[in-house]
């Protein structure tokens, strides 16, 4: 798996993540969401891209916020309104990656994940993401569903 697909790999780890079940929704205003998505490979290699999204009433009531990804067996160690937090297992293309994720949701206007992912067998390889999201606009005009 070259570094490209390997970064699309762990985005996939951080867009699999599916907080169902939760006692009470995270509290974030539904709307246009802007997020910086920082992933760190192996030797410093680093890469930053800028995300949009939008985030619906429904979204938020459903938790269909995050998407689920089959491929992807999520086990929680927290699961609140304020943060949700555990390790996944996830098989793509043949690759087996494991890896711990923790969404801190700081306020009504933004939210925190952190994700560590690491190849099981050889080739070896490890990354590490952070995505800082903001809320931006009170619609989703312009901004991906």
């Amino acid at each position: 798996m070259d570094k490209h697909s390997s970064w699309i790999a762990m985005a996939a780890l951080l867009l699999s993540l599916a907080p169902t079940a939760l006692a009470q929704a995270p509290n974030l205003r539904p709307g246009g969401w802007e997020q910086t998505l920082t992933i760190s490979a192996g030797g410093g290699a680093q890469r930053v891209t800028k995300l949009k999204s939008c985030i619906t009433k429904e979204d938020l009531a459903s938790m269909r916020t995050f998407e689920k990804d089959e491929n992807c067996k999520n086990q929680y160690t927290t699961r609140s309104a304020a943060r949700i937090a555990g390790s996944q297992v996830c098989v793509h293309g043949g690759q087996q990656r494991k890896g711990e994720f923790d969404i801190q949701f700081q306020s009504p206007e933004s939210y925190l994940m952190t994700a560590g992912s690491r190849v099981v067998g050889e080739p070896a390889s490890e990354m590490r993401m952070e995505m800082k999201a903001r809320w931006a606009s009170p619609n989703c005009t312009g901004y991906d569903d």
